[in-house]
């Protein structure tokens, strides 16, 4: 998934291909030291969807990382860029799409891998 995550990256122009290994390393520091992060890798999850498309009113949607237990579903969009609002925006799209497809407990974070920072969207 960090593989993949950082090769979309590169691809898109986010992420310079001289920091893929750098960004690649940080990344599995990090989710080896985070308690969150730990657990969006851990197997615990019963399905995982990576870059899976959501269809919606003649749209599709791709979110980064999709995870299913039972009625909760947790989303996780990557970015490799600075904070926007469009970000955040585009999380909460996801979150409502999931829970009209019929998930109850519906969380959503965009993971700022420049920093490391994990942020929940409410």
């Amino acid at each position: 998934d960090i593989d993949r995550a950082v090769a979309k990256a590169v691809y898109s122009g986010e992420l310079r291909e001289k920091d893929r290994e750098r960004v690649t390393n940080d990344l599995q520091t990090k989710i080896a030291s985070d308690a969150l992060s730990k657990s969006w890798f851990d197997g615990s999850m019963q399905r995982v969807f990576i870059e899976r498309t959501i269809m919606s009113e003649g749209r599709d949607y791709r979110p980064d990382r999709v995870m299913i237990k039972g009625d909760t579903a947790v989303v996780v969009d990557y970015k490799f860029g600075h904070e926007s609002d469009e970000h955040s925006t585009q999380v909460r799209l996801y979150m409502e799409l999931l829970r009209k497809i019929g998930y109850k407990n519906v969380s959503g974070y965009l993971w700022y891998m420049y920093n490391n920072e994990i942020k929940e969207i409410q």
